[in-house]
């Protein structure tokens, strides 16, 4: 969900105010006043060369860096997981995986 303000109002402070993500109906992540992350089993096969050794740190560096004004999937979430990921689920999703994106 998106906080967008009325038609034409630029000066308008615009915010996500939730988005999700599902593969496979495992949860990989939430997103709402805070950002609370799921299992990233289904997957771990497009993330990042070392990200399981550093899991803990990409974690905390994403809560960090999350910007009200930008999907963290089209952020954060395509700096943890290799770019294959990000086509998987924009582009093919009914032919690859099963995938709930929700952004309300």
């Amino acid at each position: 969900m998106a906080d967008l303000g009325t038609f034409l109002d630029v000066d308008y402070k615009r915010r996500i105010l939730s988005e999700s993500l599902s593969v496979n109906e495992s949860k990989i992540f939430v997103r709402g006043n805070e950002l609370e992350f799921g299992s990233f089993q289904s997957i771990e096969a497009f993330m990042v060369n070392a990200f399981e050794q550093n899991e803990d740190g990409a974690k905390a560096l994403a809560k960090s860096n999350l910007n009200d004004e930008e999907l963290f999937l089209m952020n954060g979430f395509k700096n943890m997981s290799a770019a294959i990921i990000l086509f998987l689920i924009l582009v093919l999703p009914e032919k690859v995986v099963s995938v709930k994106m929700r952004i309300i």
